[in-house]
């Protein structure tokens, strides 16, 4: 593991080993509120869903007892519609994480 910057950290593994380390490591004695996994570019839906290092990730949490959140921005046909959908990624964020927290209106 390489230390990046504050608080942020490069770990060579899958998403699922790096939630691993997390739960089993780094924050053995103060497990967070929640993961939040993702967003990774294409869709996570159908049988994708079983190979997302994303999906997977969330579910390593769940396992742990942590909620968890796994977040795609869906289907990409080009550089520009990613462009486009990132921002709309982020802003829904605060939304989701109120909602799996159970704060939603």
């Amino acid at each position: 593991m390489k230390k990046v910057a504050e608080k942020r950290y490069c770990f060579p593994g899958t998403p699922a080993d790096s939630v691993d380390f997390g739960l089993r490591g780094l924050l053995k004695d103060a497990a967070p509120d929640l993961v939040i996994s993702g967003v990774n570019d294409g869709p996570n839906t159908g049988m994708a869903q079983v190979n997302s290092g994303t999906v997977s990730a969330a579910a390593r949490a769940v396992r742990y007892g942590v909620p968890a959140i796994a977040a795609s921005i869906g289907y990409v046909f080009s550089e520009e519609e990613m462009k486009n959908h990132w921002p709309s990624t982020h802003k829904y964020w605060p939304e989701s994480v109120d909602y799996v927290g159970g704060r939603s209106g």
